[in-house]
């Protein structure tokens, strides 16, 4: 079997962004766009106190 090659760092962040989405909020709504060479990542956290707030974070994985 061919051995898996190591993450980039750019790999792990997307990782962890969503491990972040999975085990921090309670109500998450994420989308994946994946346009040229970009990952839009959206997360809007639907807090009780503030349900319009939300968070976007754009990564660059060029």
């Amino acid at each position: 079997s061919i051995p898996r090659r190591p993450l980039t760092e750019k790999e792990v962040l997307v990782k962890n962004l969503l491990n972040l989405s999975r085990n921090r909020y309670r109500r998450v709504l994420t989308q994946l766009h994946l346009h040229k060479n970009y990952l839009l990542f959206y997360l809007l956290n639907l807090d009780d106190s503030k349900p319009d707030s939300y968070q976007v974070d754009q990564v660059d994985l060029g």
